[in-house]
């Protein structure tokens, strides 16, 4: 019986020490036993060399944070949408803003008496092509032959243009709707431009353009409000445009070139003196030098609607020289161009921009 018991004992004491071995261990395969009792604590506590992390190796093996497939860039915090998840056309750039508050030499805009605060944008880096317009609108202007023509540069690439400002804003709506951002303008608290007055056309079936009649109080065109918290589509104002052209970016250049991008327009404008006699037109975009951004046709091609007034419910702004005019009216300080809102004309188009700050 002595016997007996010492060999229970043995075996109980060897089963006791292989159930350690194995806990320390763990299994054979990889995989280790579950611990009911701590699921908050890691069952291999033994001191061994840890591969993913050399210099602690009392940590976890598997200390890595697991791929998020919804976020993959910020793994930390899946809730917080990160820049690269925006899906950002490969055609905008983006340009951070700031509080000018100092005189900019030669500035109309930057005099130092008023202080603007230019936000973060993404700016397309061309005016906004036939190609582009013509997805979502149709030219509005009732007058025969006010679209496009070979005479004043025909083509996909080309500039849109005979397009009005109530034109550019229809524009923005519907392309925000279409890549499932949020319109920033609205008529009567109303983002949906099929309800506004005269964007309709029987003859341009899913299309849309702006009222082309002397805006009315009843029709609520001559009192169109922007979303600042939008992140859909819009015009620059004046001194975003002028902030963008100057090359600002967390502030403007203490060195200034006289037009977008050089001194020497014929590098950087398609205008009289670069047009004239033989392509005294529009032209293709991004076919002359960019700016230090990388944004092209500033200072000439088509003169560019910007959201402001320019005399309160009269005219709308625009900015830039264009094709028609002289040298001297593409610099970046030029500011004398303006339009009535349902204007059309052959030297205007636009360029769009996006609410960054909002990402």
């Amino acid at each position: 019986m002595k016997k007996m018991s010492k060999v229970l004992a043995l075996l109980t004491a060897g089963a006791l020490l292989f159930g350690c071995m194995f806990t320390l261990t763990g299994c054979a395969d990889g995989n280790t036993p579950a611990n009911p009792e701590n699921t908050e604590q890691p069952e291999n506590t033994e001191d061994k060399e840890n591969p993913e992390n050399p210099d602690n190796p009392e940590a976890p093996e598997n200390t890595e944070i697991p791929d998020n497939p919804d976020n993959p860039d910020n793994p930390d915090n899946p809730e917080k949408p990160t820049e690269s998840k925006e899906t950002i056309p490969d055609d905008f750039v983006k340009v951070n803003g700031a509080t000018v508050s100092k005189a900019v030499s030669g500035s109309s805009i930057f005099t130092g008496e008023t202080s603007y605060t230019i936000p973060t944008m993404y700016v397309c880096n061309h005016e906004v092509t036939q190609k582009e317009y013509e997805t979502y609108c149709y030219y509005s202007s009732y007058k025969s032959g006010q679209k496009p023509s070979e005479e004043a540069g025909l083509g996909d690439n080309f500039p849109a243009y005979y397009v009005s400002w109530n034109d550019a804003i229809v524009y923005c709506n519907l392309r925000s709707v279409a890549e499932n951002l949020t319109p920033v303008y609205s008529i009567w608290n109303n983002t949906d431009v099929s309800k506004w007055q005269y964007t309709k056309s029987f003859a341009y079936e899913g299309k849309y353009a702006g009222n082309p009649y002397e805006a009315k109080s009843y029709d609520g065109w001559d009192t169109v409000t922007a979303n600042p918290e939008a992140n859909g589509y819009r015009l620059p104002t004046m001194a975003e445009w002028e902030y963008i052209a100057r090359g600002g970016n967390n502030g403007i250049p203490e060195n200034q070139t006289k037009y977008s991008g050089s001194d020497k327009y014929k590098e950087v404008a398609w205008c009289m003196g670069t047009t004239y006699p033989d392509e005294y037109k529009t032209h293709q975009i991004k076919t002359k030098a960019p700016n230090a951004l990388g944004i092209y046709d500033m200072s000439g091609n088509v003169s560019e609607w910007c959201f402001d007034w320019q005399t309160v419910n009269y005219f709308r702004s625009n900015r830039g020289g264009n094709w028609f005019w002289d040298d001297a009216q593409c610099t970046v300080s030029y500011i004398k161009g303006y339009g009535v809102p349902q204007a059309h004309s052959d030297t205007i188009g636009f360029r769009v921009v996006r609410n960054a700050d909002w990402y």
